[in-house]
């Protein structure tokens, strides 16, 4: 089948296609430019072409289904592992097939619909086997399509309509995929915590080293000297420099100091979606880490870096899930942790602990902070890890502010199941609250 068309052959030459359920590649040339349209059994599989209305991942910027540095990802993954973008998807889950068999009928369909507007189109079946590689679950009929082409006239198709609406649909599996993968590098600050806190851990760490990565990041610098010169720490305007702050704090000392800096901005960001400032996000997260590190000093003190770290990032998955919570304008209809992280799983599939203890796997944090950050809600789930308990102590004193309740009667915000694994009693509880609240008072 070959030859010059006028533009309303083509829709029959598609739709005797479809009825003959015919295998092979379809191509629609002019002079300048080139589209194959692949079909098996009469369904189109793939679309390749010169034009850059051929090329899936250009819809998908389009209707904003995955952002430009993740459609780079997903290219480069689909090159390594031989094959189509689409099939990629389908594949790893990252969108229902639902979904794809939408995307791959709107693509085909305004393929279709460029190549009417050519002035001399030409059009060649070639019937032969696919590759392999090409075949997937994804497939949308010819003659499906010359009914939906033949409905334009009538206004926006359901497909078009659905379509506008899909970066919405996406959630528990896929849009844990499509998170890990945009996350799957350590933010540059986080990096020089990591790189900085191994250098720290030997027994006779090397300072220049340490002054070279610290360095490298002016900012980091700046950050650290405003926190070593805080009235926490007792040092108010004697520390001036970065080599001035390694030898004046001590290891320890200066460890919980990179920290601080490192995590600061990463954490100092408004949540739109679940109605926080930045100033609430910057404060809870001082609040669990001091808590959480002191809690940690009392009942395991080998584990007080970690529980620092931890608290600090307790709540990360809520910056993580917070452009989809804002996108799909769900909030939980009544207070307390509990509704929110219901409103995550009904809303999104996941809730915000889940998706951070799996961010933090990938980044390779040590076990300990990962289950204490992914079980921080629900210690008792954690095995007995005796961290997740650490944290969710730390976290349930946090939102309880320094007037709210007596302070004899603050052991009552913890649950005596949780109290009891942690060997507190009610002075223990006590004197914990009293040193969070000045902790993150004198460090803010």
């Amino acid at each position: 089948m070959k030859g010059a068309l006028e533009k309303s052959l083509l829709l029959e030459t598609l739709e005797r296609l479809g009825s003959g359920k015919k295998t092979g590649v379809l191509h629609l040339t002019d002079p300048s430019q080139e589209i194959k349209i692949y079909l098996d059994q009469g369904a189109i599989i793939f679309i390749s072409g010169t034009i850059k209305e051929a090329r899936l991942e250009h819809l998908l910027i389009r209707k904003k289904l995955f952002s430009i540095e993740r459609i780079k990802d997903l290219l480069l993954m689909a090159k390594k592992e031989n094959q189509p973008l689409l099939q990629l998807l389908a594949n790893k889950k990252l969108a229902s097939l639902t979904t794809l068999e939408k995307l791959t009928a709107f693509h085909a369909r305004n393929i279709i619909l460029k190549a009417l507007t050519w002035p001399n189109v030409t059009c060649e079946f070639k019937s032969g086997r696919i590759d392999g590689n090409l075949k997937a679950k994804v497939r949308y009929d010819c003659r499906q399509l010359v009914a939906d082409i033949a409905k334009e006239a009538e206004g926006p198709t359901a497909v078009e309509k659905t379509l506008a609406d899909e970066s919405s649909q996406i959630t528990g599996p896929s849009l844990k995929n499509t998170i890990l993968q945009k996350m799957k590098d350590l933010p540059p600050m986080l990096l020089t915590v990591v790189k900085a806190k191994k250098m720290l851990a030997v027994e006779d760490p090397d300072f220049e080293d340490l002054q070279r990565i610290l360095g490298t990041d002016q900012s980091m610098v700046a950050t650290i000297l405003k926190i070593a010169n805080s009235p926490y720490y007792g040092m108010s305007g004697k520390i001036s420099s970065l080599k001035h702050s390694i030898t004046m704090l001590g290891l320890k000392t200066l460890a919980q100091v990179i920290i601080l800096a490192g995590t600061g901005k990463f954490l100092n960001q408004p949540l739109k979606g679940y109605g926080i400032t930045a100033q609430e996000v910057h404060d809870h997260s001082l609040a669990v880490g001091f808590g959480s590190r002191s809690l940690a000093a009392l009942v395991n003190p080998a584990a007080e870096d970690d529980a620092f770290i931890a608290g600090l990032l307790h709540d990360a998955g809520k910056i993580m899930l917070d452009p989809y919570v804002a996108e799909r304008q769900i909030r939980p209809k009544t207070g307390g942790q509990d509704a929110v992280s219901e409103f995550e799983k009904r809303g999104l599939g996941c809730d915000h602990s889940e998706i951070a203890g799996d961010v933090f796997s990938q980044w390779l944090f040590p076990a300990s902070v990962v289950d204490a950050v992914r079980f921080h809600h629900t210690p008792d789930q954690s095995g007995d890890k005796e961290l997740a308990y650490i944290l969710y102590a730390a976290d349930m004193l946090a939102k309880v502010k320094q007037d709210d309740i007596p302070i004899y009667e603050i052991s009552s915000v913890l649950n005596e199941n949780v109290s009891d694994f942690l060997g507190l009693n009610q002075e223990d509880v006590a004197a914990i609250f009293i040193e969070m609240k000045e902790s993150e008072k004198n460090i803010a």
